[in-house]
């Protein structure tokens, strides 16, 4: 492994073992992570679940391309991290008890590969003229919808009301869940991102090119964990999915379907490092 990457391997395998750590010492005192019983759920059962079966996995595999010199390794590294941050400074600011401090060391770990992982991403050096177009007007359209979703959401609690949607219920504000940081975290961090990697892919700067990386594995994300809280969940409780729930899925994999294409359009059009080992 080079040098440059070294730093980034460290910081994120720490990030990886205090992970999974978390998720053995969860399973085997059964101190509950900090949440409401409308919460309880998502935070102490599907949590540990889509870590443990997808982000750690994907850490994992992220870290053999880096050490390979494949640039899908610093996407999924890349991936991870900016979903641990972003998930991380929401739950760090809600309801606490002393599971603070692993949120606190895995929000600082995600927030420092996410530095470290950004001279890494790819630069689409080949990337064909019409994908940074397509690309842009994708990702714009998404700021466009997320934001107006965010956006009412924030004005509602800027009312003292909160908008009944997926883990929340429509009442007075309660601003001890951390689900109604969501807007704040998203308009702070995601909302830039999104904005940038329009802006740098209609200019064809090479930061474009990394904000749109992120971008994009944010996105799919997302829709992995509307999948878990959604069907996932479902189907956990119940043991069957409700009629509308997969029509509903197959349109957020849609959704997400363009990002997976902008990413191996990004992961080819970088030119790969040779392996040192």
């Amino acid at each position: 492994m080079s040098r440059r990457t070294t730093g980034l391997a460290t910081v994120f395998s720490l990030l990886l073992a205090v992970t999974l750590g978390g998720i053995i010492l969860h399973q085997l005192t059964g101190y509950d992570y900090p949440a409401s019983k409308a919460l309880a759920y998502e935070m102490n059962v599907i949590g540990d679940l889509y870590e443990a079966f997808i982000l750690v996995p994907l850490g994992v595999i992220g870290l053999v391309a880096l050490r390979r010199g494949s640039p899908w390794g610093p996407i999924l590294i890349g991936g991870v991290a900016a979903t641990q941050t972003y998930n991380y400074a929401l739950a760090a600011t809600g309801i606490q008890n002393l599971w603070i401090f692993l949120y606190t060391v895995k929000l600082a770990l995600g927030g420092l590969s996410l530095c470290l992982v950004w001279g890494h991403l790819p630069l689409g050096e080949r990337l064909p003229a019409r994908s940074r177009p397509a690309m842009a007007w994708y990702l714009g359209v998404l700021m466009l919808l997320f934001g107006a979703l965010m956006g009412r959401r924030l004005w509602a609690s800027a009312m003292g009301d909160t908008m009944e949607m997926t883990m929340q219920v429509r009442g007075p504000v309660d601003w001890s869940e951390p689900i109604t940081r969501d807007p704040i975290i998203f308009f702070a961090f995601a909302a830039p991102l999104f904005i940038s990697a329009c802006l740098g892919l209609w200019r064809k700067e090479s930061w474009g090119s990394r904000a749109a990386t992120l971008a994009n594995t944010f996105m799919v994300n997302m829709v992995i964990m509307i999948l878990m809280t959604g069907p996932v969940k479902e189907l956990l409780q119940t043991g069957a999915f409700s009629p509308g729930m997969v029509p509903i899925s197959i349109l957020f994999i849609a959704t997400a379907s363009p990002a997976v294409w902008a990413l191996v359009r990004l992961a080819k059009a970088t030119v790969e490092e040779p392996y040192v080992s």
